[in-house]
């Protein structure tokens, strides 16, 4: 399935959920939430709890679905990284 990024005018690969343990290749891929945490190594719910806190990943809502962009996932793995704890 692909949908049409309005603002970029590029089309987006949403990736079905299946067996993913690492993150596709390119910015603009759609996750579901149980494939995004299969990449980062997080569990759906964390996903969601961090959400609704305010504290995890950007994502988008397409009406009712939730979906993580590659991109932004890559993003705030980056900004997590620590020189120590």
């Amino acid at each position: 399935m692909v949908a049409e990024n309005s603002r970029k005018n590029s089309l987006l690969s949403i990736v079905p959920t299946g067996q993913l343990d690492q993150l596709p290749d390119g910015e603009d891929v759609l996750l579901r939430p149980d494939a995004a945490g299969r990449c980062i190594g997080l569990a759906p719910q964390t996903l969601a709890r961090k959400r609704h806190e305010g504290t995890g990943p950007h994502f988008c809502k397409l009406g009712r679905l939730v979906f993580y962009r590659a991109g932004d996932l890559r993003n705030w793995i980056n900004l997590s990284r620590r020189n120590h704890t």
